[in-house]
């Protein structure tokens, strides 16, 4: 393992009064470069709680949700969505059997969320995924004592227009 020096440079702000507005400090650091072909190891961060083995993992999609609605500012809005879940190989056809047996109720759900959200911004759209995966988690997979059949992961946008 080889060690290289790399010169860095800190602008600092007028963090306390020993310090001008522009001051620039020049800072060395030693970082631990690795030869070439051959990875550096990286540096411990700390203790982590070690994962649970779920064993292998089937990743399915529901059906495509429309749905047609006028917004609060008058906008008549034309969504269509898809929801990707995984569930244990173990649990695949019970999660399966589950999403059809209750998707009725979650697609209600689901629209009671599109009605609120604003999805002509960026941040309206990120909040909305994290909403509609929350509620068809507790809608299609309810947490039974901390273990969950199947867990709705991400949202696909299929379409999504207003006028």
């Amino acid at each position: 393992m080889q060690r290289k020096t790399l010169l860095g440079f800190a602008l600092l702000l007028a963090a306390c009064a020993c310090h001008a507005p522009t001051a620039m400090e020049v800072v060395l650091v030693t970082v631990p470069m690795a030869p070439l072909g051959e990875t550096a190891p990286a540096a411990p961060l700390g203790e982590t709680a070690p994962a649970a083995p779920l064993g292998p993992v089937t990743y399915a999609r529901t059906e495509v949700m429309r749905h047609d609605y006028t917004d609060a500012r008058g906008r008549t809005m034309r969504v269509a969505v898809q929801f990707t879940y995984c569930a244990t190989d173990a649990g695949a056809a019970t999660a399966a059997e589950r999403v059809r047996s209750c998707w009725q109720e979650a697609v209600a759900h689901a629209r009671g969320v599109l009605q609120r959200a604003d999805l002509t911004t960026e941040a309206g759209t990120i909040e909305c995924e994290a909403q509609l995966c929350g509620v068809l988690n507790e809608t299609l997979f309810p947490d039974d004592d901390g273990n969950r059949l199947a867990t709705i992961d991400r949202v696909l946008w299929k379409r999504v227009t207003w006028s």
